[in-house]
């Protein structure tokens, strides 16, 4: 067959056929690229570093106790990204000790070790070694003692006036060394607010602390405990009683009285034993000089075991007669 060249609509036909040819021969060479882009993407070798991982401790915890573990490690972690990435992601593996119940009572040097990693990872502990000391554990009850600061939680002209724990004695386990060293156990109560006037309820933390007042690595039943803090008021009323003082003219007599619009008690706060022994309070009014009726203001002083009064002032009518 014969092609004519000159044909203006075969030329044409043939111009798209090799734009179509060459489109499809670009968009293979771009995808092969991409895919091999991807795919060394993908297998790329990356670092990470995981922190604050949990040990696992293996050990028959009714009979063992073991001190010396690490509480958590760190993890680097070298390998593909993508399976990095997912293992980031899913943390589907944990960080253990060996049996340290058939390695049994003693001192031991273990090495920690991880599972469910992927095999195309290889992973370093940091720390990877630990000296340990297993020791047979022993449980003995305790009394619980009682550690409020009232004077950061209670406003001021309230006291506490007790304390009820909902368990007087815990039972705390752990090795026996450890357990010689205990010198505190207390219920640490600290309620979410301050200036407090009014009895409340709050679940409070047992503590268990050394002679330094360092914690323990024991286990504690119950760990904590329900605390019911009577909160009472040291405020109370109390009467004036105005007392003659002073050098009196004896050409006259006196008589002395409160002013008709002060009011014969104030409020007092304090000392919550000597407040509650309180009934009234002394006024002394100085009567020096005076020879005519007259209404005076006198100080109030404030008595001992007394922090604060309603008022430290009162006006006082003298009356004032010749004989």
């Amino acid at each position: 067959m014969k092609w004519n060249f000159d044909n203006p609509m075969l030329t044409k036909i043939l111009s798209v056929i090799i734009a179509i040819f060459l489109f499809m021969f670009v968009s293979y060479e771009g995808k092969s690229h991409t895919d091999n882009v991807m795919s060394g993407s993908s297998s790329h070798s990356v670092t990470e570093v995981l922190t604050n991982i949990p040990v696992e401790v293996d050990i028959d915890n009714e009979k063992y106790f073991a001190t010396g573990i690490p509480n958590a490690v760190s993890i680097r972690l070298d390998g593909p990204q993508s399976v990095i990435t997912q293992t980031v992601v899913t943390q589907n593996f944990t960080v253990k000790t060996p049996d340290l119940t058939e390695l049994g009572v003693g001192t031991h040097k273990i090495e920690l070790f991880a599972e469910g990693f992927s095999e195309e990872l290889n992973y370093n502990l940091s720390p990877a070694v630990a000296t340990i000391r297993v020791e047979e554990k022993l449980s003995q009850q305790y009394d619980v003692d009682v550690n409020f600061d009232r004077d950061e939680y209670v406003a001021r002209g309230y006291d506490v006036e007790g304390i009820d724990l909902s368990e007087k004695q815990v039972t705390i386990s752990g090795a026996e060394s450890t357990l010689s060293n205990i010198h505190e156990v207390k219920a640490i109560i600290q309620p979410n607010q301050t200036n407090i006037t009014s009895s409340f309820n709050v679940e409070a933390r047992v503590v268990v602390l050394n002679k330094a007042g360092e914690p323990l690595n024991v286990n504690v039943s119950p760990s904590t405990v329900d605390a019911s803090v009577n909160i009472t008021s040291r405020k109370k009323e109390v009467a004036i009683n105005l007392e003659q003082t002073g050098k009196i003219d004896p050409r006259f007599d006196y008589n002395i009285s409160l002013a008709t619009n002060e009011l014969p008690t104030l409020e007092v706060s304090g000392d919550y034993d000597k407040i509650a022994a309180m009934e009234e309070i002394a006024v002394d009014v100085d009567l020096s000089g005076i020879t005519e009726s007259t209404t005076r203001e006198v100080p109030i002083v404030m008595p001992d075991g007394v922090d604060e009064m309603s008022r430290n002032k009162v006006n006082v009518k003298i009356n004032v007669q010749r004989k």
